[in-house]
């Protein structure tokens, strides 16, 4: 670590204007953000994550119609 750190005076990060609670910064109140499509096509191919009970489509050149 720096010696920077072991002096008294030494504070991490910015301080705010006013007191915040965890719950307030971890659960905001207006609800979380909605994800952008196309962030949430990605996530589905990278990491497999689709929604409960969606259909899983990899895309696949068949010869005939999966449908």
């Amino acid at each position: 670590m720096p010696s920077i750190t072991s002096s008294d005076g030494f504070r991490f990060g910015v301080p705010s204007g006013r007191q915040i609670s965890a719950k307030d910064l971890i659960y905001p109140a207006s609800g979380s953000l909605e994800e952008r499509p196309e962030t949430a096509a990605m996530y589905a191919k990278t990491h497999g994550n689709i929604p409960a009970g969606a259909q899983k489509n990899r895309n696949y050149e068949w010869p005939v119609d999966p449908n």
